[in-house]
């Protein structure tokens, strides 16, 4: 199972019903876009893509 990192910007912009649904599933926003299980440690993250991500966050700050 892929380990994505956490981000808020992808629950932001749903519903806060939709929200409150996918917490109690035990899921949060990713920084991919997905509703998936996540971390906030970056040396555990798995996915690919939100590994590519955090990297470009990284260089451009």
């Amino acid at each position: 199972m892929k380990i994505h990192f956490y981000s808020h910007a992808t629950e932001r912009e749903m519903p806060e019903w939709m929200r409150a649904e996918y917490h109690s599933d035990g899921v949060r926003g990713t920084l991919c876009g997905y509703m998936r299980r996540t971390t906030t440690v970056r040396e555990a993250v798995t996915c690919l893509r939100c590994q590519k991500l955090m990297r470009e966050q990284e260089r451009a700050a």
